[in-house]
Formats: structure tokens, sequence, C-alpha cells
């Protein structure tokens, strides 16, 4: 299996306070997933603006985009964010999969 990146923009309509909660709460929900690695989140909060990325092992590149797909829908679950009071936060988000760069060895 090869390492994908995920990588998914948000636009929450929210306070910087309550944006930053959202994110940190899919953070740690993504934590729990053993699939799951190095979750990463930046964003600028006070424009609602936030971007979650993190790493999946897939065969290719479209297993990586069922698996990926498949780990944010099960993160936002746990966090709460599918939810009736949840979902008008989310006013757009996209994901992108790709390759991860492989780290030079320097040799």
């Amino acid at each position: 299996m090869e390492p994908y990146k995920v990588v998914t923009n948000f636009q929450i309509a929210a306070e910087a306070d309550q944006v930053e909660a959202f994110g940190l709460g899919v953070l740690d929900a993504l934590l729990d997933l053993s699939d799951v690695r190095d979750p990463d989140m930046v964003g600028t909060m006070a424009l609602g603006e936030l971007v979650i990325e993190f790493a999946v092992a897939a065969d290719d590149l479209i297993d990586a985009q069922v698996r990926g797909l498949t780990l944010l829908q099960t993160a936002l679950h746990a966090f709460g964010a599918i939810t009736a009071n949840m979902t008008p936060l989310i006013q757009e988000l996209q994901t992108t999969v790709r390759e991860r760069e492989r780290q030079s060895t320097g040799a």
C-alpha cells in the first residue's frame, strides 16, 4: 500500500472560537481512528476557514479516495458534526486526495 494525503477545506459559519473547537473536535476524532496517519489542522479561524489533512495507506488513488472520505465521514460523525444541530455550521466542504510526497533520505 502507498501513502496518500487527504486534504479537506471547510468554510464554517461561526465565531472564531467555535471554528477552532470544531476543528479540534474533528482532529481528535481522526486521532482515534487507527487508519489515520499524521492528522493536522490549519486555518484562519476569524474567517471560518479551516483545513484538515491526514495520510491514509491505500492500494491506489481510487482506494485512497474511498478510504479517506470514509474516515473523514466517520470522524465528523463521531464528533457530532453530522447532526441537525451542527450541519448549518458547515457552509462548504471540499476534499482532495493525492499521492503523498516522499521524504528524501539525503543519500
